[in-house]
């Protein structure tokens, strides 16, 4: 799938964030970086806390068979809570490095950059 939008996204053009709180503690109401870095701690066994620094992206589609696949080799079940609100609404994704992002992912590279040039309105720099 790769990227939405005109162009591809450039690694350091990614909107950055430094996570002032555990990402896996309860946090429904919590802003997207955090988020992102709590799906990517259960699907890609990253290992972001409190602390850490790390980009992320938004993403307009995921194709299913992501789903299919990372459920089977990671024994997923959509009843745990940080995966069935990511596979809900697979908004956000925090990355260690570029190629963690799946193929199966597309970037939705316009919202990516707003947030990392400009109006930041979805993101929060540190949480």
């Amino acid at each position: 799938m790769g990227t939405s939008g005109t162009s591809p996204v450039d690694w350091n053009a990614l909107p950055e964030f430094t996570l002032e709180n555990d990402p896996d503690a309860d946090r429904s109401d919590a802003p997207d970086h955090v988020r992102a870095a709590a799906y990517s701690n259960r699907l890609f066994d990253a290992s972001f806390e409190a602390g850490d620094s790390g980009k992320y992206v938004y993403l307009a589609d995921i194709e299913e068979s992501f789903f299919d696949e990372v459920e089977a080799e990671r024994d997923l079940e959509p009843v745990d809570e940080t995966y069935a609100s990511f596979r809900d609404d697979p908004d956000v994704i925090a990355l260690e490095r570029f190629e963690q992002l799946p193929d199966e992912f597309a970037v939705d590279v316009e919202r990516t950059r707003e947030v990392a040039y400009g109006d930041g309105s979805s993101d929060v720099r540190s949480s």
